[in-house]
């Protein structure tokens, strides 16, 4: 099969962590996320998901050298300083400037996870 017959659907970024549980929960309690999966035994990898959008959480020590790199860009259609006030309220790490419209036409904002992770929201 070549890639042109190839049918995609779907991206998922993977967010390197130090502490799957406390990841988990950080994504949850702050942002909203909630648990999909997870897996191993202990669980060392989890999927959560915020409406229509998943991320997925690695704590595997083969990864060690990628945690707190991840970064994803979530699109949303409206909202997004409601939500921004919500998440700060919930001890959401902001990195650099609250929601802001921008000269190529988006208003976004960027957060970190306890990890060094960014997670940024951006609306039209």
């Amino acid at each position: 099969m070549s890639a042109r017959e190839l049918k995609s659907f779907q991206i998922t970024p993977v967010f390197h962590v130090t502490d799957l549980t406390a990841a988990i929960r950080f994504y949850s309690d702050v942002f909203g996320f909630s648990e999909v999966f997870s897996w191993g035994r202990p669980p060392f990898y989890a999927g959560i998901r915020l409406a229509d959008v998943t991320i997925h959480l690695d704590s595997a020590a083969s990864a060690a050298d990628r945690r707190g790199k991840g970064s994803a860009y979530v699109f949303v259609a409206h909202g997004l300083e409601d939500y921004h006030n919500h998440v700060m309220a919930r001890g959401a790490i902001l990195v650099g400037d609250p929601p802001k419209r921008y000269d190529y036409g988006l208003k976004d904002v960027k957060y970190a996870d306890p990890d060094g992770n960014w997670l940024s929201f951006g609306a039209t």
